[in-house]
């Protein structure tokens, strides 16, 4: 009856310890995802977002290497840098090739892109739209902003 007795203690630390584990793993110690709602993080300081500078991918900075980059640098009165403007509410059959000839009309279309939710592949009602100068994205945003598109009052905004 002691073996017993002994087993069924050493049960019962265990479980025990267990449980604590579990316990702190469900404070905050757990991974959670990366991806994180910009709702959640503080806004940038006004020094910076100046500083910030876009994401660069490899060909990029192979083309900054080889001296062939074809971007051209910002001018005096601001129209070099490249500006992405969002596009809200948009309807679910827009697409890029749509928003680029809409933009379009604007100044030279870089990129366009639509978020797709995981599960569906159905766009989420939103997406980025990039102007290569910032005097055509002030135009955009001036002109398209509260307009409609495909049945639907868009939001424009950097």
């Amino acid at each position: 009856t002691r073996r017993v007795l002994s087993t069924t203690k050493h049960l019962i630390i265990l479980n025990c310890i267990l449980i604590l584990n579990i316990i702190k793993m469900s404070d905050g110690s757990r991974s959670r995802s990366r991806s994180r709602s910009r709702s959640r993080s503080p806004p940038p300081r006004e020094s910076e977002d100046r500083d910030r500078s876009p994401p660069r991918n490899e060909e990029s900075h192979r083309d900054d290497v080889d001296g062939n980059n074809e971007s051209a640098p910002p001018t005096e009165n601001g129209e070099g840098d490249e500006v992405k403007l969002y596009v809200g509410n948009l309807d679910y059959a827009t697409t890029d090739s749509r928003l680029r000839e809409e933009f379009g009309a604007f100044g030279t279309v870089t990129d366009v892109f639509l978020p797709m939710e995981r599960g569906t592949s159905r766009p989420r009602g939103f997406g980025f739209v990039t102007l290569s100068t910032r005097a055509a994205a002030e135009q955009a945003i001036s002109k398209m902003d509260q307009s409609q598109l495909d049945g639907r009052t868009v939001r424009v905004n950097e």
